[in-house]
């Protein structure tokens, strides 16, 4: 069953509190499975403020720390989570998976030491913002080439699940058990739309490729009516799932 993550980026803390109160309050005892994603400075500044706005949420969390640093960092900011209040309500925290396999290896170790069982490690492999030009300069290789390597090493260290554009992700299912789930970033209504992002793709496109999370941000927090677009993109990945 595919899941809508509301990405809550580019927001003052107001805005971030009245977006989620007026959602939370139409949806209330309704089933949605919707997650709302915060950024890494949001997240990092805020967590006891985030406690407060989804201690009685029914909603969890995506912390997309986005984290590609040495162990010690990456540790401290796993502790610093688990010792916060807002742990319980944290589903998804994403990592870099370019920090290598040892890397990663430990971070899943210290997580179960940290016992966030809840918590689930997405390894970013290749971001949506770069094109196939880019790839090839930064990596010698096309992005598909790219994310299957990444995605490989993250496989390999354990972690639960990976971060890709929903172009690659039939190419991830066709190479890893179907238990290895692929969250897709910048997912949108209209696939012109596309910002400052390069391989983006419509829900439709993202539900065909079998995409098992997808991230919308503009397409909903920009709409005159936020509520009718959570339901046009529901609807959707309804019709698939």
């Amino acid at each position: 069953m595919t899941k809508l993550v509301i990405a809550l980026d580019n927001l003052s803390i107001a805005e971030v509190e009245n977006k989620v109160n007026e959602i939370e309050k139409y949806y209330k005892g309704k089933k949605t499975d919707i997650i709302f994603k915060v950024n890494d400075l949001l997240a990092l500044v805020w967590f006891n403020w985030l406690y407060s706005i989804f201690q009685n949420s029914k909603a969890f969390l995506m912390i997309d720390a986005k984290y590609h640093d040495i162990w010690n960092t990456m540790k401290n900011y796993l502790k610093k989570l688990a010792s916060s209040e807002i742990a319980s309500k944290v589903a998804i925290l994403t990592i870099h998976s370019s920090v290598g396999k040892e890397a990663l290896e430990d971070l899943v170790k210290y997580k179960k030491e940290l016992w966030l069982d809840n918590l689930k490690l997405f390894a970013i492999t290749v971001l949506t913002s770069l094109d196939e030009e880019a790839n090839i300069m930064i990596y010698w290789k096309s992005s598909k080439e790219n994310v299957l390597n990444l995605a490989l090493i993250a496989y390999e260290s354990w972690i639960d699940w990976i971060v890709c554009s929903a172009n690659e992700v039939k190419t991830i299912k066709s190479k890893f058990p179907n238990n290895f789930l692929v969250l897709t970033p910048w997912i949108r209504f209209d696939k012109d739309d596309k910002n400052d992002q390069k391989r983006v793709a419509t829900i439709e496109e993202a539900m065909e490729n079998w995409s098992d999370y997808i991230v919308m941000w503009r397409p909903i927090l920009n709409s005159p009516d936020i509520i009718w677009s959570i339901n046009k993109a529901l609807n959707i990945i309804n019709k698939y799932n």
